[in-house]
């Protein structure tokens, strides 16, 4: 534990992806997820030169979120998504927004709005699929009059129900 709160380090000494359960098993709550999508965010805006930290937290919050809470996981595949699109890896990018995005068929949420927009923005930089890229961008726009303003916030925070 110590290890990953090591406030000079963004991923914990000596890991690898094969001892990446003994990490796992300090997560105790499927809502840590949401922590683990916020750090990774941060991190994909703050560190994007350095990848592997990126993926550690990345990697993590896939893990979680397949063994306890897959039904929360389309934030998380957004994220993933636009960190591959940032790397050049437009294909697994694509693969990671298609499923987000059926996953989310029929919600009306921030998430979808977002990915929606940043896999529009992807598709844009195809001159060949560029008018995809718009029907998606349009897509999300549309999206966004309906939900309320601070909406996009809202998986940014994570309380305890023993706090509640």
């Amino acid at each position: 534990m110590q290890e990953i709160l090591n406030p000079n380090t963004m991923v914990p000494e000596g890991y690898s992806f094969e001892s990446a359960d003994q990490y796992l098993g300090l997560l105790f709550h499927p809502d840590c997820g949401k922590v683990i999508t916020n750090i990774s965010e941060f991190l994909l805006t703050h560190e994007n030169k350095k990848p592997a930290n990126i993926s550690f937290w990345f990697k993590l919050g896939l893990d979680l979120y397949e063994n306890m809470a897959p039904h929360q996981m389309d934030r998380h595949m957004i994220f993933m998504a636009l960190f591959y699109s940032a790397n050049a890896q437009y294909k697994t990018a694509e693969n990671l927004y298609r499923g987000s995005l059926k996953k989310m068929k029929n919600d009306v949420s921030y998430s979808k709005a977002m990915g929606y927009n940043m896999y529009g923005r992807m598709l844009l930089k195809v001159p060949e699929r560029k008018d995809h890229g718009i029907i998606y961008l349009e897509r999300s726009e549309k999206m966004m009059t309906v939900l309320p303003h601070w909406h996009d916030k809202i998986d940014n925070v994570f309380l305890y129900d023993d706090i509640l």
